[in-house]
């Protein structure tokens, strides 16, 4: 099955050889799945392979732009400020392919570091695209362990706040030989209880911002979405915060599908994540 849509595919990629192969196997299932597409993949300051398997595996899809930005993490000490360089820079590319011409019905946004490795694709991608509230201006998947992204997701009772300036606030005075205990207790109530694990028969769930290492939009949504690695107080925020609230002023709702399945990513999954609460109601 084929959806009528031309999609714009992006992400970042660093470091990641070792689970390269999976994720580009699983883009090519997805590309299968559009009418056209178009992947960018920004890679900088790789210490490994993996701009070497990139530039290799684009030589013969014509469909893929690999870009190489390299300095950066000496020119831009703060990781957010990089991250959300890197993003906006795809969505001028974006843009710019817009204004020359090129029609691009979504935006899809994923993560390189193995997570989609087995996305749910082909026809149940499909169908669940297909089968999506109408309002939607961005949609995120779900992950078969826990939802683990929890720094980027916003939602006024599941997680209303960033969650690490949650734990910050709440370690901020304690006396230094309490701080690792207090910590550890802020960590698992602002991080490891929001990791639940969602059931995929579960319908959709509307938030103000997720990620979870793969997400689609509407390019109809995104006039007045760009990403910023820093709030009004200048600290810094996961920088999908910000885009996914511009997404938001245009109209369009966000929701998690948990019928859309990758996995998470073990390095931020807390231990004794999964739980299957509904903090969300």
């Amino acid at each position: 099955m084929t959806l009528p849509f031309d999609c714009y595919i992006c992400g970042l990629a660093r470091d990641c050889a070792a689970t390269l192969k999976g994720t580009l196997a699983s883009i090519e299932r997805l590309s299968g799945c559009f009418q056209r597409v178009g992947l960018v993949v920004l890679t900088d300051d790789s210490v490994d392979s993996t701009t070497e398997i990139l530039t290799h595996w684009a030589a013969t899809r014509a469909w893929v732009t690999i870009f190489k930005p390299d300095g950066l993490v000496r020119a831009i000490i703060g990781r957010c400020d990089r991250l959300s360089m890197l993003r906006n820079f795809c969505l001028f590319e974006l843009r710019r392919r817009i204004e020359s011409g090129r029609r691009f019905d979504l935006m899809i946004v994923l993560d390189f570091d193995g997570v989609n490795e087995n996305l749910t694709l082909d026809n149940d991608f499909c169908d669940l695209l297909s089968s999506a509230p109408t309002d939607w201006g961005g949609i995120f998947a779900s992950q078969r362990q826990g939802y683990y992204d929890v720094w980027a997701l916003r939602h006024p009772k599941w997680c209303p706040e960033d969650c690490w300036h949650q734990i910050s606030q709440s370690t901020r005075f304690v006396p230094w030989p309490f701080r690792g205990h207090v910590w550890t207790a802020a960590w698992k109530r602002y991080v490891g209880q929001r990791q639940v694990k969602i059931d995929p028969g579960h319908g959709p769930i509307e938030v103000d911002s997720a990620f979870g290492g793969f997400g689609i939009y509407k390019t109809s949504a995104l006039c007045d979405a760009w990403y910023s690695g820093r709030d009004s107080s200048r600290r810094e925020v996961c920088e999908h915060v910000a885009f996914n609230f511009g997404v938001r002023r245009s109209g369009a709702k966000l929701y998690v599908m948990p019928a859309l399945l990758n996995d998470a990513a073990v390095e931020h999954l807390a231990p004794g994540s999964g739980a299957t609460e509904r903090p969300w109601e």
